[in-house]
């Protein structure tokens, strides 16, 4: 994220990270014991993985959480493509929580993980990287206040997202 940050010049590049917590995780860890927390995690990693674009990178953030960086296209005429990159972050997250939908097989025993999912775009939301996974992890917070499995976009007038019951 430094580097995808610092080597981009605010007025000629465009990124969203996707803040990925996992729900109610330390109830696999205390049910099934902290193994089996480990075999769930890299299972998960997978998924996200198959839920990115292969340009996009997918990285364990610690503990439960992993962040996503979405890179938008370069400007067109001049302009950034801030909606184009929200879109592309918003999908890759309806992706994930598709990919989580169908359950896991962790020590012989089925597991169903859903998790919430903030973003953040950059330049728009940030200009650093302290500040934009602030805003990624303020959102994913949100989404759990919200009833968690869903994802928000952080925006300063508000927050918006994808509510439980959306198809996506």
């Amino acid at each position: 994220l430094e580097q995808a940050v610092s080597g981009n010049d605010p007025a000629s590049s465009v990124l969203a990270v996707l803040f990925v917590d996992l729900d109610d995780f330390k109830l696999i860890n205390d049910s099934f014991g902290h193994q089996a927390g480990d075999e769930l995690l890299v299972a998960v990693a997978e998924r996200l993985r198959g839920a990115a674009r292969s340009h996009e990178i997918v990285a364990r953030h610690g503990g439960d959480e992993f962040l996503l960086l979405v890179f938008g296209d370069a400007p067109t005429n001049g302009a950034l493509d801030v909606d184009g990159v929200r879109y592309a972050a918003e999908a890759v997250a309806r992706r994930i929580r598709r990919g989580l939908r169908e359950p896991f097989v962790v020590s012989g025993v089925e597991i169903f993980v859903s998790a919430s999912i903030g973003i953040s775009l950059y330049p728009l939301d940030a200009p650093d990287t302290a500040t934009l996974l602030k805003h990624a992890d303020a959102a994913m917070y949100k989404a759990k206040d919200d009833g968690r499995d869903r994802y928000l976009v952080y925006g300063v007038d508000g927050f918006i997202g994808g509510p439980l019951s959306e198809a996506g």
